[in-house]
């Protein structure tokens, strides 16, 4: 009798965790719904860098990682960056970091890659403001490259000595 009783209990638990994990699975993958709209779209990669190709395939269902391009005039702007972090964590650090480079280029104007991610950086950092757990500040990165290209001219920045860009 007391068998029986356990194995009621363990297949209720069973049940229980079965229907939690349907419901994070299916929260997570609207998440990637959000996070791949702040990704460029199709016909802007296409328009910006023309004949391509882009290998991103996130290791969990959302990403840590994201790329950005942005064309004015002749000059075509690339960036592809990696933030610590897999998961939802990660995927919430690259949503942040595209949506401040896009502010940067975007919104701000900022044509110079190593202005961009500076200011990328010193955005990031008021994000860590919070000093109740000073772990996150050494775990929290993001690496990053940003390249503008010309006919004339190339120049790129990176983040991956550069402070760590720390968050």
């Amino acid at each position: 009798n007391l068998l029986l009783e356990k194995n009621e209990e363990i297949n209720l638990q069973k049940i229980i965790i079965e229907e939690k994990n349907i419901e994070l699975t299916d929260s997570i993958t609207y998440a990637k719904r959000i996070q791949s709209a702040l990704l460029p779209s199709q016909n802007k990669l296409n328009d910006v860098l023309g004949n391509h190709f882009i290998f991103f395939r996130p290791k969990d269902i959302v990403s840590g990682d994201f790329y950005f391009v942005y064309k004015s005039g002749e000059k075509k702007y690339f960036s592809v960056a990696d933030c610590t972090g897999h998961g939802v964590a990660g995927a919430f650090m690259s949503m942040i970091g595209t949506s401040l480079i896009n502010h940067l280029v975007n919104e701000k104007n900022i044509t110079d890659p190593a202005v961009i991610l500076d200011e990328l950086n010193d955005a990031l950092a008021l994000v860590n403001q919070d000093d109740r757990d000073p772990a996150f500040v050494n775990a929290a990165t993001v690496h990053a490259l940003l390249a503008r290209v010309s006919l004339y001219k190339k120049d790129y920045a990176n983040a991956i000595d550069h402070a760590d860009a720390v968050i």
